[in-house]
């Protein structure tokens, strides 16, 4: 058995931390990354997708999956269905099927957080006339295991929407757009699991887990189809050329967290597409399936 000293972490709005150390008896059950929870279908139903011009940006809802088929080949996709364009109309949709294949695997030694209780809302205080929510958190810090996978990812890209030009000086030019193509890139996935007995303050040979997903990634898109469908417009755009960049992640803090916050994942994407630019992409999405 060990002993490990915990952190209770009151999170105030303007970022002030209060700390109290006490003791637990911990003793390690499992510490195996392959074990987190890496095969799941996530839902976003309020992302956003926005390039610096405004020209083909939106809310949208989206879906992905994350699909190990054997040790190495992963089935990674991704499909955008937008529901508001900022003005502009018309239906637009995005489908990225794709794969990663994973040809380093390295493991290290972290850290890995284990919640023991956590309480939204537990307090609050009022600071100026404005009220602020305190939440609570108590957890272990344990000595784990993380496993990095690197390796290469590529599939087909497909965008098809409305696209607005202000490159006229008489009116704004709505038409459609299409880019179409393939992606090419580098894509790092970090995992880590760890199962703990715990006792002490109140706990008797209690079970807990801290683990973790995180993939980030960086793509190279080659799109010979950039197409406009009004002439003038698509003339006014053809110095943009036909490749694009993009990084990104997504995270999930903690697949075996609550039935709610277990199955929130966060994703962000950053990058520059033929004809619309730099662009930024992101949102928070719910996982319907994990396994």
């Amino acid at each position: 058995m060990k002993k490990f000293a915990y952190l209770s972490l009151c999170v105030l709005a303007f970022g002030l931390n209060c700390s109290i150390a006490q003791t637990y008896q911990t003793q390690m059950l499992q510490d195996d990354p392959t074990q987190v929870l890496d095969r799941f279908v996530v839902v976003d139903v309020l992302a956003t997708d926005i390039d610096i011009d405004f020209q083909s940006s939106n809310v949208y809802f989206g879906g992905s999956a994350y699909w190990p088929i054997t040790e190495k080949l992963v089935v990674d996709a991704h499909m955008k269905l937008p529901y508001f364009q900022f003005g502009n109309g018309g239906f637009g949709i995005t489908l990225e099927p794709g794969v990663y294949f994973k040809l380093i695997t390295k493991n290290k030694t972290d850290d890995v957080p284990v919640v023991l209780e956590s309480t939204i809302y537990a307090d609050s205080y009022t600071k100026n006339g404005v009220t602020y929510n305190v939440d609570t958190y108590k957890f272990l810090n344990a000595t784990g295991t993380y496993t990095d996978s690197y390796g290469a990812r590529g599939g087909l890209y497909f965008r098809q929407g409305p696209f607005t030009s202000d490159d006229f000086n008489l009116e704004d030019i709505k038409t459609g757009s299409t880019l179409a193509g393939v992606y090419i890139g580098f894509q790092k996935v970090t995992q880590a699991f760890v199962e703990l007995l715990v006792s002490g303050n109140g706990l008797t040979n209690e079970k807990f887990i801290g683990a973790g997903f995180t993939k980030m990634y960086f793509d190279v898109m080659i799109l010979p189809v950039t197409n406009i469908a009004d002439e003038r417009v698509l003339d006014a755009n053809e110095r943009d050329g036909t490749f694009g960049f993009r990084a990104g992640f997504q995270w999930n803090k903690n697949p075996y967290d609550t039935p709610l916050f277990g199955r929130i994942v966060y994703s962000a994407e950053i990058g520059i597409r033929p004809l619309m630019g730099f662009y930024l992409s992101g949102g928070v999405g719910f996982k319907v399936f994990q396994d």
